[in-house]
């Protein structure tokens, strides 16, 4: 399997995917890799799949296994295309929570470490994902404008793009440097993405000990962000472009209903909407008569 994906599949993947992909089969165990594919079983690769406890890595697997299956099917080298009976469960929906603003100053006193209170601020206010934040901190002195109020981010996606050499250009979006970004002192202590995600769960822990219960995650930060342009009523297409979104349906998944703006939209809607009297049918009362 390792021979047909350094053939066929290294060169349409990124660098990052490349690595995750053969991780993936790395683990397969020995037994089924070192047998000839015509002597796999699919009911053999079906347990390992079952065996997988984590949804994105079982799908992973399985989409991998899949096509080399298929890809040793259309070469001849088996007779039966057995990727075609393996099934796997699809990675859950999560919805995702964001941060309320009246628990904002809470969450953010709980990081005991400045540096990665620093990192949660400048995802609350930029709306970027993780290694994009990074990446502006490593070229803060050319991407962030405090004179014009700009702060240009380097779409780390981006490099995906077959046209875009990797670590040297980027697609570029810029979105406004907000007071919260510019009182950051940078460039901030350089740390790792795991570094950030287990400080994050320390302080849902230490809310939770208060009774505070709510599952916030560094991306959660980008839905927050977005969440509250769309509360203050900004332009979608603006939206669209300062987080770097290509598809309304992408924002719409990344868009929720905050608690200011339910308020205010209910508010309007009882001030906008007249006591109704009760409707008669015609029905003259003068002339019902009323029990004695």
């Amino acid at each position: 399997m390792s021979e047909w994906y350094n053939t066929f599949r290294v060169m349409e993947c990124g660098e990052a995917r490349n690595k995750l992909n053969l991780l993936q089969i790395s683990r397969i165990p020995k037994e089924i890799m070192e047998k000839p594919l015509p002597h796999v079983t699919a009911t053999e690769l079906q347990q390992y799949i079952n065996s997988i406890e984590l949804p994105n890595p079982r799908a992973n697997t399985q989409q991998l296994i899949t096509a080399t299956m298929k890809h040793a099917f259309n070469s001849g080298y088996i007779k039966i295309n057995i990727g075609l009976l393996l099934k796997t469960e699809l990675p859950p929906t999560v919805t995702k929570e964001i941060l309320p603003r009246d628990l904002e100053d809470k969450f953010l006193s709980l990081f005991t470490v400045g540096y990665h209170r620093d990192y949660a601020i400048g995802l609350i206010y930029t709306g970027t994902r993780i290694s994009e934040f990074m990446r502006l901190n490593e070229n803060w002195e050319t991407d962030i404008d405090y004179e014009k109020k700009i702060v240009k981010i380097r779409e780390t996606k981006s490099l995906r793009q077959k046209n875009i050499k990797s670590g040297t250009n980027y697609v570029i979006r810029e979105i406004p440097l907000l007071p919260q970004i510019a009182a950051l002192k940078f460039p901030l202590t350089k740390v790792h993405k795991q570094s950030v995600n287990k400080n994050f769960n320390k302080v849902l822990g230490k809310l939770a000990q208060e009774g505070i219960v709510i599952k916030i995650t560094p991306p959660c930060m980008r839905h927050t962000f977005i969440s509250r342009c769309n509360e203050m009523g900004i332009n979608k297409s603006v939206i669209k472009s300062m987080v770097g979104h290509k598809t309304d349906k992408m924002m719409n998944h990344y868009t929720h209903n905050t608690q200011e703006l339910l308020d205010r939209e209910f508010q309007r809607l009882e001030k906008s909407t007249p006591m109704c009297t009760p409707i008669r049918s015609g029905i003259d009362e003068k002339a019902v008569k009323k029990p004695a």
